[in-house]
């Protein structure tokens, strides 16, 4: 990130746009690339312009040649404990899981779905497909969600705009995720 803020690609007025306006910029050609989700398309599909073309790169940061990272939020499910009917709750599961499955929630909420599947053929679209083939690639280690606090969640924000903005180093940017930490541990052991 810092390469690529001292090299002038991060947008000086970028930190003050919101989720939805950073996509519009994206969407007039007043940006080459924004960090988003799988959802934009669906998301903005009442502002994509003709001829717009979606595409999709899980990291940039690895070495060359290296494989890429992607990160895609899944949702997850799970059988309680206690369930009163948990060999019906297994059979969903099983339902949901299926190529099958996957194929038609692809097609319904354009993103891939939890399981690996080859989108050719279905009407999923295209940035859909190219996700879930960089999903199925060997070339790409996908990490699960992890779910931090929102503390976490504001420090890592609130440091990663002071570091696109050149106000802090990446090592300060470290310090701070660190200090937020070890204050949410200080928490928990009370």
């Amino acid at each position: 990130m810092v390469e690529m803020r001292d090299k002038g690609f991060i947008d000086k007025g970028s930190p003050a746009l919101n989720h939805t306006d950073s996509q519009t910029q994206w969407l007039q050609h007043k940006a080459a690339f924004i960090p988003t989700g799988i959802w934009v398309e669906s998301e903005m599909s009442k502002d994509i312009p003709a001829g717009f073309e979606f595409g999709f790169l899980p990291s940039v940061g690895q070495d060359k040649g290296g494989k890429f990272v992607a990160n895609p939020y899944t949702s997850t499910v799970a059988i309680a404990k206690k369930a009163k009917n948990p060999d019906a709750a297994k059979a969903f599961m099983q339902f949901i899981y299926t190529e099958k499955q996957s194929k038609a929630w692809a097609e319904l909420s354009k993103a891939p779905s939890n399981i690996k599947a080859d989108l050719e053929g279905t009407k999923a679209p295209a940035l859909t497909k190219e996700a879930a083939k960089f999903y199925n690639s060997p070339n790409t280690i996908v990490s699960p969600e992890v779910v931090i606090p929102e503390e976490l969640v504001t420090a890592r924000n609130n440091a990663t705009v002071a570091l696109t903005k050149g106000e802090i180093t990446a090592q300060q940017w470290a310090d701070r995720m660190e200090e937020a930490t070890a204050k949410i541990r200080a928490k928990e052991k009370k």
